[in-house]
């Protein structure tokens, strides 16, 4: 089974890379069929990269992650171990 956060982690790097004012990257829950938008400025972006198990998704998205950063247009989640 393909990890959906892991895959939408990968295109929004590369997303990020192009792009210098504000993104849309998708979001990155577990959702296999979501690919909604979420708006995030890169500094936002880079800043959760910087933490391994973080993931930027839509609010009502996070299942049973651990909400790090909420914010009107994205939540960063932290996946736990089940």
């Amino acid at each position: 089974m393909v990890d959906n956060a892991q895959v939408f982690r990968s295109l929004n790097e590369r997303i990020a890379e192009r792009e210098l004012r504000r993104l849309e990257i998708v979001c990155e829950c577990v959702e296999e069929a979501c690919t909604e938008l979420v708006p995030i400025t890169p500094v936002e972006f880079y800043e959760v990269r910087r933490h391994n198990g973080w993931y930027v998704v839509r609010p009502g998205h996070q299942r049973l992650e651990r909400v790090i950063v909420a914010q009107p247009a994205f939540l960063v989640v932290e996946k736990v171990a089940a």
